[in-house]
């Protein structure tokens, strides 16, 4: 995603999870970046909790994050991404 579709989704997600947090942060240095590994919490309108287990990865030129890929079990995102959907 780029920058924009980011704030996008964003904001759409803060908007059908009020609640939703950053849990369990852990992180590690690499030769070109980091990883870290994080818990993704919160409740769906359906009153339903979520917590999807998430992984990034992060490349880093000359101090600035140049690339980040993030990894997420879809099958524990379902319930969010119901959500997400139109109605």
């Amino acid at each position: 995603m780029d920058a924009d579709t980011l704030m996008q989704f964003t904001a759409a997600v803060h908007a059908v999870v009020p609640d939703f947090r950053y849990e369990n942060a852990i992180r590690w240095e690499t030769s070109g970046g980091f990883v870290e590994e994080h818990d993704v919490c919160g409740t769906l309108p359906d009153k339903s909790t979520f917590k999807l287990v998430v992984c990034v990865v992060g490349e880093v030129v000359d101090g600035k994050i140049t690339t980040l890929r993030e990894y997420v079990d879809t099958v524990s995102a379902a319930g969010l991404l119901k959500a997400l959907r139109p109605s």
